[in-house]
């Protein structure tokens, strides 16, 4: 239980890889600042076109998107998960990961424990006393029938919700991608090791790397359209 609440802790209070927005760019230098191309060096070395977000008047590498329920640039964004109440990106994603495997881990330990709770209790179920009812059998049989199924409902609940979305974020951990990049592979970097290390290790040196070409793109892009105006 521990784990799991330090998790989701972790996941819903880390801060998931915004991009800060720009308040010194007015509206009209930014329509001027949109229209100028500015690439940025991926972590495979690739070079790629950066795209202007005109919410956050910022220039934000492939892979960032803008999130209408926060309002902000997400660096790796994956999804807005209501469970943490904020995005789940590249700084967070890590935990976000710990988060489902320790819920899954929990339902499948709590189905095998109840497993083996049901089959001692009937192991133990005196028939003859609880055919004549002598000395409350059938009251106990009674309540921890109706406790195992009610738990093994809340188990098969929990591992029909939660296995599934873990398994997914599995693979996609494995193939470096996002949910909106589920059926691509665009960034992957043919060993599942090199993978799971990027997005579970080198999360925050990525951040940091992105982040520093885009603010420099931005003042730089900034600098040229003042320069002709």
């Amino acid at each position: 239980h521990c784990e799991i609440v330090g998790a989701w802790f972790l996941a819903a209070t880390t801060h998931p890889g915004i991009i800060a927005r720009s308040d010194e760019i007015s509206a009209e230098d930014a329509a001027h600042v949109a229209q100028l191309r500015r690439d940025v060096v991926m972590p495979d070395g690739r070079v790629m076109p950066m795209r202007w977000c005109y919410h956050c008047r910022v220039f934000r590498p492939p892979r960032a998107v803008h999130c209408p329920d926060c309002n902000v640039c997400v660096m790796r964004f994956d999804h807005h998960c209501p469970w943490i109440s904020q995005c789940v990106g590249q700084r967070n994603y890590k935990y976000f990961f710990a988060y489902l495997w320790s819920l899954t881990l929990l339902c499948c330990y709590t189905g095998a424990f109840l497993t083996v709770y049901a089959f001692g209790f009937w192991a133990s179920i005196d028939r003859r006393a609880l055919v004549r009812q002598i000395g409350g059998q059938r009251d106990a049989v009674l309540y921890n029938g109706l406790l195992i199924v009610a738990v093994a409902l809340g188990v098969l609940i929990g591992v029909l919700c939660v296995a599934p979305l873990t398994a997914m974020h599995t693979r996609l951990l494995t193939t470096d991608a996002t949910t909106s990049q589920a059926d691509r592979r665009v960034y992957d970097r043919t060993s599942v090791l090199s993978n799971c290390r990027a997005v579970l290790c080198d999360a925050e040196r990525l951040f940091a790397r992105l982040r520093a070409q885009c603010d420099a793109a931005l003042a730089e892009a900034h600098a040229e359209v003042r320069s002709e105006l």
